[in-house]
């Protein structure tokens, strides 16, 4: 039900029917929090040597509305998605 080739690193609740979860498998999830339905995938990313899976340390909602959802990976980007576009909008580096 969580949607990740591996066991999920990070769990953050995106509205009362959406969770989002980060993976080891360096994917952000959208899913039902009722029924654990994949809604929709960001990623997974390349870390910054383009030879390893950049994995989710972390998954931050940003305002009250839930229009954007961020990761941050382990290759040091925080990466930022618009929940509605599911597109990504930015990208920040440490």
């Amino acid at each position: 039900a969580w949607s990740h080739n591996s066991k999920p690193s990070r769990l953050s609740w995106f509205t009362d029917l959406v969770m989002a979860t980060g993976g080891e498998d360096g994917s952000l999830n959208l899913s039902n929090s009722h029924t654990g339905q994949k809604l929709h995938s960001f990623g997974p990313f390349l870390s910054a040597d383009q030879n390893t899976v950049a994995t989710v340390n972390d998954v931050v909602i940003s305002n009250n509305q839930s229009e954007f959802v961020a990761g941050a990976y382990s290759d040091g980007f925080v990466r930022v998605f618009d929940f509605k576009s599911r597109k990504l909008q930015t990208t920040f580096r440490n």
